[in-house]
Order: structure tokens, then sequence, then C-alpha cells
């Protein structure tokens, strides 16, 4: 293998960047294009352990020396980026995104972004990672890991064997087997092995053994040809397939990365394919493939997150911005800061050490300011302020027994009053303390409130295989219900309230034991015994049982359409987010069995926010500009209060004697 630049590898950076850009620009064009980075790494694998062979051959390689280089052929223009991405999303992300933008920069500067994202995120493709601009450096901290691990691995191999008893090419070929094997047992941790660099680590090492393969080897050239047509060919094939990225990395990823590495191995013999990829035009399109990488992602994500990513046309001019950015960024970064040299101990500091101590300084200022909603003007800071004018601090605390004084925190209404109440449910039941707050106040009525995430409180059954709980009981869903009634038989209490996001209930997965057979039909059975169960034992104790309904959910696509007055500096009060299609759920299960509930229980009282949150037409989503909701499925406490004040002046107080 001669000692000279090979065009043809950067030709393969350009086939590999050109998936990257045309998947993440839309994935139904390509939608397996992620694959481009995993021919970056056999890339890097390749060229970095050939820098180092060579060097440790010839008795002159330096370690600091390879760092410096790296750092000054990386850096400069990364740090830009992340200047850059800083300063546009300041201008445009709402605060609790710019959080995620300053924490993500945070891990960026450091080179763990991807451990970041492996918790931030769902998984790689998932909605919640579009609007992320530093998600992509997730492959550069990789990238940066695997420098670490590298040139000790080729240092002890050639410092251990320096006289080859066995033959280096075996080794490589044998550690590269064993991490490939890391990498499968890592499928267990799936989507999150997709960030993992040991689930990486064989990708780089098929790069090297394409360096390490031994130089007396030579195909026939009908072969040769033969060899490399059928490897690019095997790339494209895969990035055009549905469903590769399930269990990513995985056995394709093994094709992909054997295909790039034998690519590059044939392309030493003059293949029919080294040709190709050596063609000017493609081989400028992988000069510019790290500007091009660099820049499309934050732009991409940055202009969907401001909702200009839609048609063609802004598609298009996002692509051409792209491209501009990026030639100029090589012209004016890259090139220019390859030449530059300062002692590698200066350079770590201006690289490195320094931009992770702005990062470090930058994000705890966000954090300490709850991510400074006054870049947003005067009309976000007016509706944060409102919203927290009518913010309960202790609300969130009274969830799943984490308060450490629940009985002194988690009372709403007249704390002092003799009379008393209980609120129980899921985190429905949670976001109307506002609600209760205003009706216990009115009627003289002090509430205990608790409640536990995703959970149906009501006695003896069991949610199974529910939310994260796969072929398994909610067990604390079950534990805390108990500890619940518990409180019911003893507290003498005047009322009791039962709050939930109902319908969610309504499904297969309630049993009483493990075993139970869970058809719809039988879960909705157990759920109406259940609640039977649950009013006779709260009117044994002479408390009166209340069953407060679900607010309407909020409208797919609201919090974007609401926060875009944000964005754009607008009037929150002009929004027209409002949905005009509103549907009553009166003939749901539920509704149907509060019904029949009503009927056989005269003292059943049951309340429903929707009296005063939709009329005929539609639903409230905001009120006077600000938000109803605060997630999908949650209110704000400033609607929760409202609703409340509507509630006493529009139908009167459930909760009073009359």
């Amino acid at each position: 293998m001669n000692i000279k630049y090979r065009a043809d590898v950067d030709g393969l950076r350009a086939v590999a960047v050109i998936l990257v850009l045309l998947f993440h620009f839309d994935k139904n064009i390509v939608p397996s294009g992620f694959i481009g980075v995993d021919i970056f790494f056999v890339i890097s694998g390749f060229l970095i352990s050939y820098i180092i062979k060579t060097s440790l051959e010839k008795g002159n390689f330096s370690l600091t020396d390879f760092y410096n280089r790296r750092l000054w052929r990386l850096q400069p223009l990364y740090l830009v980026l992340l200047i850059v991405v800083l300063l546009i999303s300041g201008a445009f992300y709402l605060p609790s995104d710019f959080l995620d933008i300053t924490n993500s920069e945070k891990y960026a500067s450091a080179f763990i972004s991807n451990k970041y994202f492996a918790r931030a995120t769902t998984s790689y493709a998932a909605q919640d990672a579009l609007f992320l601009p530093l998600l992509h450096t997730w492959s550069l901290a990789i990238e940066w890991q695997w420098y670490l691990f590298l040139p000790l691995v080729l240092y002890g191999l050639h410092k251990f064997n320096r006289k080859e008893k066995i033959n280096h090419f075996y080794i490589v070929v044998v550690i590269t087997i064993l991490t490939f094997l890391i990498a499968m047992h890592y499928q267990k941790d799936q989507p999150r092995n997709y960030y993992f660099f040991t689930a990486r680590i064989f990708e780089f090492m098929l790069g090297v053994c394409a360096a390490y393969f031994p130089r007396k080897f030579k195909l026939h050239p009908i072969i040769n040809h033969i060899i490399s047509l059928i490897a690019l060919g095997s790339i494209f094939w895969i990035a055009f397939q549905d469903d590769v990225i399930l269990g990513y990395p995985n056995y394709q990823t093994l094709y992909v990365c054997l295909a790039a590495a034998l690519i590059i191995y044939t392309g030493q013999q003059g293949s029919v394919i080294e040709k190709i990829l050596a063609f000017k035009p493609i081989v400028i399109i992988g000069l510019l493939s790290y500007s091009l990488y660099l820049w499309h992602w934050p732009l991409f994500a940055v202009a969907r997150y401001v909702g200009v990513f839609d048609t063609a046309t802004q598609k298009g001019l996002i692509l051409v911005l792209t491209v501009l950015l990026s030639v100029s960024s090589y012209l004016l970064i890259e090139k220019p800061f390859r030449k530059k040299r300062l002692a590698f101990k200066y350079s770590i500091t201006l690289l490195l050490i320094v931009p992770i101590l702005i990062t470090l300084s930058l994000n705890a200022l966000n954090e300490k300011y709850q991510g400074l909603g006054v870049r947003l003007g005067q009309n976000y800071v007016n509706l944060e302020h409102k919203l927290q004018q009518f913010e309960y601090v202790n609300r969130s605390k009274c969830m799943n027994f984490e308060a450490k004084n629940p009985d002194e925190i988690c009372h709403v209404g007249e704390i002092t009053s003799e009379k008393k109440a209980f609120l129980l449910g899921d985190s429905h039941a949670n976001h109307f303390w506002g609600f209760i707050d205003i009706l216990a106040k009115d009627a003289h009525l002090d509430v205990y409130a608790q409640a536990t995430s995703s959970c149906i409180t009501l006695p003896n059954i069991y949610l199974y295989d529910w939310s994260n709980h796969k072929d398994a009981v909610y067990q604390r869903c079950y534990d805390h219900t108990v500890k619940y009634y518990q409180m019911i038989k003893q507290g003498h209490f005047d009322y009791v309230i039962f709050g939930q996001v109902w319908n969610n209930y309504a499904s297969n997965h309630v049993i009483n034991k493990v075993g139970d057979k869970r058809t719809l039909d039988d879960s909705r059975k157990r759920v109406e015994k259940a609640m039977r169960e649950a009013l006779d034992m709260v009117i044994a104790t002479g408390a009166k049982p209340v069953i407060i309904k679900s607010i309407n959910a909020m409208p797919s696509g609201f919090m974007t359409c609401f926060y875009e007055n944000a964005k754009l500096r607008k009037d929150f009060a002009d929004n027209n987010c409002n949905p005009k299609n509103y549907k009553s759920e009166d003939n749901s299960w539920f509704n149907q069995l509060f019904a029949k509930l009503e009927i056989d229980y005269p003292t059943l009282i049951v309340i429903d926010p929707k009296d005063v949150q939709c009329n005929k037409n539609s639903c409230l989503t905001d009120i006077d500009g600000v938000p109803v909701y605060r997630d999908v499925g949650h209110i704000t406490d400033y609607a929760s209060v409202l609703f409340g004040q509507m509630y006493i002046e529009r139908i009167g107080n459930p909760l009073k004697e009359k």
C-alpha cells in the first residue's frame, strides 16, 4: 500500500455524507441513509490506523503530535458550530428547549454527547430528536473516543509484538471479531445502544483491518473489480431498505462496514469503483464532507423548529444555504487552521479545556434563570409571569409519595378546616389541584392530595404490561393504592375525590392476578367491579364519593402552533390554535359507567371540567392568551384555577353543603 493521497477515499466520504444528508433531509428519499456515518467510521479507522502504523514502524510516533493534529483538524470548525448553534437557538428556542441546547453543548464540548443523547432521546430517528441541533455530534464524540482508544491498541500491538511472532493483521481481526460480539451483546439495550462507543468499535476496526491487510496479497484484477462493484452495490442496496435501523447496530451494520473496508482495500489496486470515486466532482464533495456534515443537521433542525422546513421551496433554500455555508467554512476555517500549530499544552487548553469551561458556565447560568425566557421578548416574559403566579410549588412533590412531609405540604383548600377531603388518582388528579383548591376554599374544606403516575387507583386490581412494565404488573401502583384505601378507612374524610385520565384505563391491561385472561371485555368488567368496591368503601366510612372527569385532551400540534408566537415575537392573544372539531365523549365507556354509577349510588357526585372548557363547537386551549395545557395530557395550574372559578360561576359548587 503506497503512502499517498487516496482520492477515492474522499470519494467514499462523498457517498457517506450524501447518504446522511438525504436521510436527514427526507428519510423517504433514502430510508436508511444514516449508514453513511458507519462508512465514516470505517474510513477513520483506516486512515488514522495507517498513519499511526506508519509512524510506529518508522519509530517517530508522538502521541501529543497525533492529538495536536487532530485538534487543529477538527476543533476550529466544531467550535464555530457550537457558537452558531448557541446564538441561533438563543434567538428562537423556548426556555425548556434552550435548556436542552446548553446542556447538549456542555456534553458536545467534552466529546461525550453520545452519552447525553442516549438518555435525552427516545431513539435516533424519533420525532423528539428532530429539533435537537447538536444531535449529530454523537458521532464526533465517538470519533474522539476512538482517538483515545486506537493509539493505545496499536502502540501495544507494535510494542509487545515488535517482531511479529503473530502477524499484526490476525490480531487486528481477532479484536474486530471480539468488538463485534460486544456490539451484538449491547443490542439488549436498544435503542440507546445506537449511541454506544462499545457498539461501534468494530466499525473502526474493520477500517484498521484494511490498513493492516498484508501488502503482498494481490487480487486478480477482474475479481478486484467484481468485489468493489458488489461492495458499493451492497451499500446502496442497504441504504434504500426500510427498517434497517431496528436494533441498529446489527448484522446489516457489519455488511455496510465490511463493504466500505473492501472498497478501500480494492481501491489500492485500481478497481473500477476507485476510478468512479476518484472523479473530481465526487472528490470535491468528499473534501467538503466534514463541513457538510457539521452544518446540515443544525440548519435542518432549527428550520423545523421555527416551522420553515415544510414546503419544497423552504427545504430547497435550506439545502442551498447548507452548501454555501459548507464551502465557506471549508475555505475560511478548515483549510487555514489545518496548518496552524501551537504547542500541545496550548492547543488542548485553547481548543478543549476553555470551551468545556465556557459551556459548563453557560449551562449553569441558563439553568439558574430557567432557560432565560427574557430572550423571547416582553410578551413571553408576561406569559411566564402569569403562569408562575398561579403555580402550586408543592404539587409535583405530592406524586408517588415523594414528599418527605406530605401531611404538611400536600393540602389544598382551607387547611385549618375540620371538614376533610381526600384527592387521589393519577397525574390527572394532580393537575386538578387548582380546580379543587377553588372549590374547597369556597366550601371551607381541607383537601389532602396524593397521586401515583399512570395508575388507576382502584382496589384489588393490577395494571399489567402497562407503560414500561413489559410483561409485568405495575407493582408500585398496586402498593400505593393499598395505602390510599387504608387512609380512606382511617381518615374520617367528608369527601373522597377520584381523578384519573379515565379513558386510558378502558383497555385490556387490567387484571386481578397474574395469569388472568386479558380481553377488553374482561378488563372492563374488572374496572367496573373495582370502581363499585371503591365507592362502597368510601360510603361505608360516611364520606361522599366524587368523580372528576378528564379534561379535553390537547389537540395535536397545539404547542407548536401556540408557541410559534413566542418564536416570532407575536402577541399570544392573537393565536388561532383553537380547534373547531370538538367531539363529545358522552358515549365513551367510562361515561356510560359513570351514568350507571350515578343511578346506583345516589350520593355520588360527578364533576365534568369540560362543562366549562368546551361548548358545542370547540374547547378552550388558551384563556386570555395563556395556554390551558402544560403538555399533551395535563393542564397548567393557571387553567386549573380558572376552570374552578368558572365552574362555581356557571354550575355551582358540588362540594358545598346545600
